[in-house]
C-alpha cells in the first residue's frame, strides 16, 4: 500500500469556510455577471483558457469592487510574461507551495485591509 500525498488547494485548506470552486474562469465570470458576490475570490495565475491576469481584467470591467478581493497564487510565472502582472500584485499574491496558515493569513490580510473581517463561515471562493 502506498500512500500519496495530496497538495494543499484552497478548498481543502479552507475547511472552515463556505467555498465553491469553479472549473474554470468562464465559470466564475459567468456567475459574477449573474451577480453572484464573494468575500474572496482566489485564483490561479495560470489557467489553460484564460490567465488570471485575463481573468483579472475582466472582472475589474465589470465589478472594479470585486476585483480589490481577489488573491492570486501560482507556483510557475518566473520566466513568462505573467512574472510582471504577479510583481504589481504585492500582497494579493501568495507562491506555490504555500502553507495553509500562509493562505489563511494572506485572506484575513486581505479582509482586514477590505473592512470586512472574516467570520466563521464567510465564502471564499477559489477559481482554477
Amino acid at each position: 500500500h502506498q500512500s500519496g500525498c495530496k497538495a494543499a488547494t484552497p478548498v481543502r485548506i479552507l475547511v472552515e469556510h463556505e467555498v465553491v470552486s469553479f472549473q474554470n474562469a468562464r465559470g466564475a465570470l459567468g456567475a459574477i455577471m449573474l451577480g453572484e458576490r464573494f468575500d474572496i475570490i482566489l485564483c490561479d495565475v495560470m489557467m489553460p483558457t484564460m490567465t488570471g491576469m485575463e481573468f483579472y481584467e475582466r472582472l475589474r470591467t465589470h465589478d472594479e469592487e470585486l476585483a480589490k478581493r481577489v488573491i492570486f497564487f501560482s507556483g510557475g510565472v518566473i520566466g513568462t510574461p505573467l512574472e510582471s502582472f504577479v510583481h504589481t500584485l504585492g500582497s494579493s499574491y501568495v507562491a506555490k507551495p504555500f502553507r495553509p496558515e500562509e493562505l489563511e493569513s494572506r485572506i484575513r490580510e486581505k479582509l482586514s485591509a477590505l473592512g470586512l473581517g472574516l467570520k466563521g463561515g464567510g465564502s471564499v471562493r477559489p477559481v482554477s
